[in-house]
């Protein structure tokens, strides 16, 4: 529940002079939860950051050093809605649940709960909710790691983990991220383990027959 390359150069020709010149292009590069990827719910909604060529679509995507990471407040409601939709963390059957989830986190009932926020260019682009694991003293879930399908693959799950884990790292404690064992989080395990979380549990059949609870865990340092 965390990279710029260098554009084209201008290509010159030999057999006359030319007063155009191609403009420069953008590298797309790409971990979480979430990040966070994958369609399931999970705490790491998000997939790997592997070099990908530039597209049309794509060429104009910010990179991870263009995010802004902050505490979600009330008026980011729809986009923490629209992302956990996206990513199967609400039911998108049941606007109640996450208005409902959001309104008792915002309103203050769920203490010590934290939903951070990454903006690029002013918009919303991904989001991780943490809070504490019940009765344990010092160890906090990764619920939720998750960014919008369109900012997949631009490094903001990894932005967005490195900044939990900076959150929490005064606290010496622990961050746990489950996920099913499903196939299709195999690159949000992947993700995980390159961020530093190592496996240290495997539930056989905790989610139904066949599909496993996996626990990841990572010890936070206090910060120098």
């Amino acid at each position: 529940m965390t990279n710029t390359k260098s554009g084209q150069q201008p290509k010159k020709k030999t057999s006359k002079k030319s007063t155009k010149k191609a403009g420069p292009k953008t590298a797309k590069s790409k971990p979480a939860a979430n990040a966070d990827s994958t369609e399931q719910a999970d705490p790491a909604s998000e997939t790997l950051d592997h070099e990908q060529a530039d597209t049309p679509e794509t060429a104009n995507k910010p990179t991870h050093l263009d995010y802004l990471t902050r505490p979600a407040d009330l008026q980011d409601v729809s986009a923490l809605v629209a992302i956990g939709n996206q990513l199967g963390f609400f039911d998108p059957a049941d606007d109640n649940e996450a208005v409902e989830m959001l309104t008792k986190y915002f309103s203050g009932q769920l203490a010590h709960h934290a939903w951070l926020v990454a903006e690029a260019d002013a918009t919303i682009v991904g989001a991780a909710y943490f809070c504490p694991e019940p009765k344990t003293v010092g160890t906090w879930n990764l619920r939720f790691l998750g960014v919008a399908e369109h900012n997949r693959g631009r490094g903001c799950g990894q932005v967005l983990l490195a900044k939990v884990e900076e959150t929490l790292r005064m606290t010496k404690g622990r961050i746990i991220a489950e996920t099913p064992s499903a196939d299709a989080l195999d690159k949000v395990r992947d993700f995980l383990v390159g961020q530093g979380y190592v496996e240290q549990a495997r539930i056989k059949d905790f989610f139904t027959l066949g599909v496993d609870k996996v626990v990841h865990l990572k010890a936070l340092e206090q910060a120098e």
